[in-house]
């Protein structure tokens, strides 16, 4: 017990761990982080943070599946229902918080049409519309993705740029963990692109 509470101690006062959201900025010597972590749909289980990418964006062709808390078991959902009444990734963005000089986007889905957003045997990008606009106009110094696992495997490339920003998407594998390290006052200077087996 009284490890944990040294743990939990020790936490607290290094403040080492915070939730990055997009209705605020969070500073960390000298430089802003937005995070963001809605997702365009997937084919696979309907999830609380999908939104359709833009207004006017086509339902998935197919519903899904999500967890029905009050009954306790999965349930079956028309796409309709589920995306009618949730705003899209353009809507929630446009609500993001604006940080000041400098700052980093740490955002789940990729950016549309980069290398960051390929999947294997697809021939188009899959990434978000409404994410690279966002970047586009705001040109944060940085900006980091995942989402799309294979893309740095398919593009052979971990990193691109929009405008003045560097994206980035390390990758991950069943096998591999991807990582990248760098110093927030100069990602592109400093990136390392790290693959442990």
């Amino acid at each position: 017990m009284r490890t944990l509470r040294s743990a939990t101690h020790w936490w607290g006062r290094a403040r080492c761990l915070s939730v990055l959201r997009h209705d605020r900025c969070w500073q960390h010597d000298g430089v802003a982080f937005l995070g963001f972590s809605y997702t365009p749909p997937t084919p696979y289980w309907l999830k609380d943070f999908e939104r359709l990418d833009r207004e006017g964006d086509p339902l998935p062709e197919t519903g899904g599946t999500f967890w029905d808390v009050s009954a306790e078991c999965t349930a079956k959902a028309a796409a309709g229902p589920i995306f009618s009444n949730r705003p899209t990734l353009a809507q929630e963005l446009e609500g993001s918080a604006r940080c000041g000089q400098p700052w980093i986007f740490v955002c789940h889905p990729p950016p549309y049409d980069t290398h960051l957003d390929r999947l294997p045997h697809v021939v188009y990008p899959v990434g978000s519309k409404a994410v690279r606009l966002f970047i586009e106009e705001r040109q944060p110094l940085c900006t980091l993705h995942g989402h799309i696992h294979e893309s740095p495997d398919v593009t052979g490339d971990y990193r691109d740029q929009i405008g003045e920003t560097l994206s980035v998407n390390p990758g991950q594998s069943d096998t591999r963990l991807r990582a990248v390290v760098f110093d927030a006052n100069d990602p592109a200077g400093t990136m390392r692109h790290s693959v442990y087996s």
